[in-house]
């Protein structure tokens, strides 16, 4: 999971989807959670500003994020991952 920290997201509210990832994740921003199914980084830009804040799941880019929209998109992520395996 990559969270765009360009200007236009971090204007729009990228701290607090940072924040809640945290949270949520339990750990931080370069780290990869205990059980190896999401990576969590951040880029200065991703290229959606009209977007913002926006972030990179799984190659699909999600826009207009609030940080109340975290669980669910960490919750379509595993269970994207687990119907893989």
């Amino acid at each position: 999971m990559t969270v765009c920290n360009g200007t236009a997201c971090y204007l729009k509210g990228s701290g607090d989807l940072l924040a809640e990832l945290r949270t949520q994740l339990g750990v931080d921003e370069g780290q990869t959670t205990p059980d190896r199914q999401v990576q969590f980084d951040t880029v200065r830009c991703i290229g959606c500003c009209g977007m913002a804040p926006a972030l990179v799941i799984d190659g699909q880019t999600c826009g207009h994020v609030k940080p109340a929209d975290i669980g669910g998109l960490l919750a379509r992520l595993r269970g994207c991952e687990g119907a893989a395996a």
